[in-house]
């Protein structure tokens, strides 16, 4: 989550220092008894500052006393701070719990989330597999040998995963 004070005030804008709170998971501002959408801030960058969650400073000049900066964002959107567990995607396409231990931004292959529910749902929709319409293709007529069929069926798996 991404927090912004009201540095200059426009017209139809709540009161100047008033903070709005994006909420990256379901696209909207969160404005106190309020929700906008993403554009009411996007659309007048120039009035409004990010700061920091905690003390409401300037992100990139706040020095408060135990204020902790987010080392990233999550691909659901989910600031992560030092010391925070997180959760990636190997190359064998499994989902693996981190601890954020540096201040250092990481540096990953795949997205990262923030739950272990968010990386399954990307494996879902992203990792490459085989549908049975190419293994029925590869098979062709059931006069192939078992070993001509293996040889094709593991070119396409091959091929899938580069």
């Amino acid at each position: 989550m991404k927090t912004y004070k009201l540095i200059k005030t426009y017209p139809d804008s709540f009161p100047l220092g008033h903070l709005a709170i994006l909420d990256e998971s379901v696209k909207y501002y969160n404005l106190g008894t309020t929700t906008r959408s993403l554009d009411y801030i996007e659309n007048h960058p120039e009035n409004w500052q990010h700061v920091c969650y905690k003390c409401h400073e300037n992100v990139n000049t706040c020095k408060t006393f135990g204020c902790k900066q987010a080392i990233f964002i999550t691909e659901d959107g989910v600031d992560i701070f030092k010391d925070d567990f997180f959760f990636y995607i190997n190359s064998l396409w499994l989902v693996c719990r981190y601890k954020a231990t540096t201040l250092e931004p990481l540096k990953f292959t795949h997205p990262l989330f923030s739950t272990k529910k968010a990386a399954e749902n990307y494996i879902k929709m992203n990792k490459p597999c085989l549908s049975l319409k190419e293994v029925f293709d590869t098979m062709g007529n059931l006069l192939e040998t078992r070993e001509e069929f293996k040889a094709k069926l593991t070119k396409i798996v091959k091929q899938k995963l580069k």
